[in-house]
């Protein structure tokens, strides 16, 4: 638990986490929401995430298993952009 903030611990779980709204689309993520990406052709589409910076520039923070540490990319990135599933809003207004 983070500030009140209760999460399952796996990308998948924390995609598939009904408790918090959906976001369909890239363009209406806003600086806080979860982002879910399917980066592996399993039939689960939530095998990766992070955390959205903010539409200024369209960046987001995640563990890169290739790079072996923590890193900021370009959400718009032809790969992420391509593998991008959902957003899930934790923090309310």
């Amino acid at each position: 638990e983070i500030a009140g903030i209760e999460l399952p611990r796996s990308a998948y779980d924390q995609g598939y986490c009904e408790e918090y709204e959906k976001i369909e689309s890239i363009e209406e993520l806003q600086p806080g929401d979860l982002v879910f990406f399917n980066t592996i052709s399993d039939g689960d589409l939530s095998d990766h995430a992070g955390i959205y910076l903010g539409e200024k520039n369209n960046k987001f923070i995640h563990a890169s298993s290739g790079k072996g540490e923590v890193v900021i990319s370009e959400i718009h990135d032809n790969y992420y952009e391509e593998r991008f599933s959902w957003g899930r809003r934790i923090l309310s207004d």
